[in-house]
C-alpha cells in the first residue's frame, strides 16, 4: 500500500520517481529533538559563565580601631578586661564588642592571622560552663596548658578544626578560641594583658 493508498500525499519528483512525505508525527518528534538541543546548549552555556563571572568575591573582614571599645569595656566591667600587649606581624583585629547591659556582661575581641585564621578572646561573667559552650564549639578535654604561671584547660573541636584556652577567674571566665594552630594561640593568651 502505497502513502497515497494510505491518505499520505506521494510526492513526485523530476525525473518521475515517487517518494512518500514525512508523516507529521516524524517531523513533530525531530522539531522536539532540535529544541532540546538548543534548550542543552544554552543551559550548558550559562553555567559555563556562571563558573567564571557568577561567584561572588570574598574580601576578608576590614581591619578595626578597638581602643574605644576596649576603654568603655575596661570602666564598666567588674572584671579585669584583658587585651593583647601586642599582636604578631600581620594579624589584624576584625571585630570588638562590649555588652555591658545587666548583671551579665561580656567582652569580645576577634583577629585575623596573617595566614587568614581566626583568634577570639572572649570574656564574661556568666556561668563558666554555658560561657565556654557559647563561645567556642571545642568541647573536648585534652592536655591543660601552663601560660604565664597559670593553667588554661585545653578543648578542642570534634573534627579538630578549632582550639580554645579556658582560665577560670574571680567572677570571669576568659575563652581563647579559634582556628588558629594551638601554638598561636598559647601565644595570644601569654600577650594579653588587663586594661588600665
Amino acid at each position: 500500500m502505497t502513502g497515497a493508498e494510505r491518505g499520505h500525499p506521494a510526492l513526485v519528483g523530476e525525473d518521475g520517481a515517487v517518494s512518500e512525505r514525512s508523516s507529521g508525527h516524524q517531523q513533530s518528534i525531530s522539531g522536539l529533538f532540535g529544541a532540546l538541543v538548543v534548550v542543552l546548549v544554552l543551559v550548558a552555556a550559562v553555567w559555563g559563565l556562571s563558573l567564571t563571572h557568577g561567584r561572588p568575591s570574598v574580601r576578608p573582614a576590614e581591619a578595626i580601631d578597638y581602643s574605644a571599645d576596649l576603654a568603655e569595656a575596661g570602666r564598666q566591667a567588674p572584671f579585669a578586661v584583658l587585651a593583647p600587649a601586642d599582636t604578631p606581624s600581620g594579624w589584624v583585629a576584625t571585630s570588638a564588642r562590649w555588652s555591658g547591659a545587666g548583671p551579665e556582661v561580656s567582652w569580645h575581641l576577634g583577629f585575623r592571622t596573617d595566614d587568614g585564621e581566626y583568634v577570639g578572646l572572649e570574656q564574661g561573667n556568666q556561668s563558666p560552663s554555658s560561657f565556654v559552650a557559647a563561645r567556642t564549639v571545642a568541647d573536648q578535654p585534652v592536655e591543660p596548658a601552663t601560660i604565664a604561671g597559670r593553667t588554661w584547660s585545653t578543648l578542642i573541636s570534634g573534627d579538630g578544626d578549632e582550639h580554645a584556652l579556658v582560665l577560670l577567674g574571680e567572677g570571669v571566665t576568659t575563652v581563647v578560641t579559634g582556628t588558629a594552630p594551638e601554638e598561636d594561640l598559647i601565644a595570644f593568651a601569654a600577650s594579653l594583658r588587663a586594661t588600665d
